[in-house]
């Protein structure tokens, strides 16, 4: 696993080769659908608005970064073909974690985020080899084609998944 340091320096790198903006609205001319931003105060320090560059947009993912880069709050949004099935991811978890495949500490439940079906973790640790690797909270959800991840900052007193629900839900408000 990754000290601090080191995952921001891979974040440096991987940032300098993407399309950086400053607003969701500049951001959203070069995806094909517009995007949503949290409005929660946990997130109002913005680093950027980094949008990758394959050539065809729907392949295109953005990524919302807040301060600190790399090892803060960041939103993953992408537009898949096809709606995940969470029911079967959240079951597939459980299964992984009877048969010692999955290796974190905490089970993944289904959530809602505004009236939308989703999954969610509280952030924890994986634990390897007897060694416990910090790892961040997440919440996930499909709206309208488009598939939002909430990362939330990691180990045991990481974000916690009802907060980031609340992030997730701030990205509804007016």
């Amino acid at each position: 696993m990754l000290s601090d340091e080191e995952i921001k320096d891979l974040f440096e790198k991987w940032a300098s080769e993407q399309y950086r903006f400053s607003t969701a609205e500049e951001a959203s001319e070069f995806l094909p659908f517009d995007l949503k931003i949290p409005k929660s105060k946990a997130t109002e320090k913005l680093a950027g608005i980094y949008v990758t560059k394959n050539e065809d947009k729907y392949e295109r993912w953005a990524y919302i970064v807040y301060e600190p880069p790399a090892i803060g709050i960041y939103v993953e949004v992408k537009y898949p073909p096809n709606k995940p099935d969470f029911a079967a991811e959240v079951k597939q978890m459980e299964e992984d974690k009877k048969a010692g495949i999955s290796k974190g500490d905490q089970p993944w439940v289904l959530v809602t985020v505004h009236g939308l079906e989703g999954i969610g973790c509280e952030p924890g640790y994986n634990l390897i080899h007897g060694q416990k690797y910090p790892r961040p909270g997440f919440v996930s959800w499909w709206d309208n084609g488009v598939l939002y991840t909430i990362f939330g900052t990691r180990g045991e007193n990481g974000t916690s998944l009802d907060t980031l629900i609340g992030i997730a839900e701030s990205m509804y408000e007016e």
